[in-house]
């Protein structure tokens, strides 16, 4: 049976503090027409257990992410934003199995 494994990166470290984008906003990413807030792209991480992440970000840019991190070193993780909690996490790309655009939940609500 193969386990994948997700790490969350300490609290302490933050290697990526110059390079946060503002909350709420992606670059790249306008907003909707009539939208009247901010649209947010969101991605779907299904992995080879079934658990699902839900990433911030396009399915381009998760993808590149995730590719990148398949094309480095041996056990290269790609480090990805989970929606809603801010948290990083890491993902072994050899465990993933499948990625899916989700709704923007200012489109939906």
């Amino acid at each position: 049976m193969l386990m994948s494994f997700v790490f969350e990166r300490p609290r302490s470290i933050d290697l990526n503090a110059g390079w946060r984008r503002p909350a709420g906003r992606l670059a790249g990413v306008s907003d909707a027409a009539g939208s009247g807030g901010d649209a947010v792209a969101l991605t779907l991480v299904t992995m080879t257990t079934g658990q699902r992440y839900e990433i911030d970000g396009s399915a381009e840019s998760v993808e590149a992410a995730i590719v990148g991190a398949s094309r480095g070193s041996i056990m290269q993780l790609a480090w990805l934003t989970e929606a809603g909690s801010g948290r990083s996490i890491a993902i072994n790309p050899l465990h993933v199995v499948a990625l899916e655009a989700a709704p923007s939940p200012t489109a939906t609500g």
